[in-house]
């Protein structure tokens, strides 16, 4: 496709395609396109002393009465490429955060952008029955088995491949950056709060808007948010699919008459 990931470089995935942006480039909105980071515009780079952005980089203008002196300043949206996967990176003085796509939400450390897993796929599509409701990253869903991945249901790598290789570079049960992936609690339909461990604290579940986590739910209706679950409130001559996850037309029966 011409003119995607302009002024980055475009990686071929299963079904889809992702952009990853040089040094002093982020993703913008969209997801296609790399645009220049504006470095003066988050934190302050410079301290004493006055920043100037430029393409692809930032430079300083020192404060009378001050010199420009070498830091330990890493902007890691520049030295980690691919980090923020859906998302924007943004820097911030010693650390980032992801500005997540619409569909996706932020860990709580915020570096990093979340989506449902789902363990069955049929005909490119993600069952929503199949997912524990757990928002989880790519790897933790791709590496432990998932078939599927966020609002777009990305497709899982197959064992074997340079794709899972390169998304699981530790083996199944580990994420991308080494870590064991614990098995947590399915959420069930009437969804109570759960507990989750991390650790030796205790960490309260909060529930999970679907609808605005997956914005494709409920299609010819309106989805509805309930505590632990979603519903769909169809239009008229529509009605709630098998999956309760879509609204389908109603099949109309009608008695074969003749007028004269």
């Amino acid at each position: 496709i011409p003119g995607i990931c302009s002024n980055g470089h475009c990686i071929n995935t299963d079904g889809s395609f992702r952009c990853e942006c040089p040094m002093g480039y982020n993703l913008d909105y969209t997801g296609v396109h790399c645009i220049d980071t504006d470095e003066c515009s988050v934190g302050n780079p410079c301290g004493n002393g006055t920043c100037t952005n430029v393409i692809g980089s930032f430079e300083c203008s020192c404060h009378e009465g001050f010199e420009p002196v070498l830091s330990d300043y890493e902007n890691e949206c520049r030295t980690k490429p691919g980090i923020c996967e859906n998302g924007r990176c943004m820097n911030v003085i010693g650390s980032y955060r992801c500005e997540c796509n619409e569909g996706f939400l932020s860990s709580p450390s915020g570096i990093e952008c979340l989506g449902f897993c789902f363990a069955e796929v049929l005909q490119t599509m993600c069952q929503m029955a199949s997912s524990s409701r757990n928002l989880v990253t790519k790897s933790e869903c791709c590496c432990d088995g998932g078939r599927g991945w966020g609002n777009q249901c990305e497709l899982c790598p197959l064992p074997g491949t340079t794709q899972y290789k390169k998304l699981c570079p530790h083996g199944p049960g580990y994420t991308t950056d080494g870590r064991g992936i614990r098995t947590v609690q399915k959420w069930n339909r009437r969804k109570k709060l759960n507990l989750k461990l991390k650790g030796d604290i205790f960490i309260f579940c909060t529930d999970i808007d679907e609808c605005k986590v997956m914005p494709n739910l409920c299609r010819n209706g309106q989805c509805i948010n309930t505590m632990g679950s979603f519903r769909c409130f169809c239009k008229v001559g529509y009605t709630t699919d098998i999956s309760s996850t879509s609204c389908i037309g109603k099949i109309q029966h009608l008695n074969h008459q003749l007028f004269f």
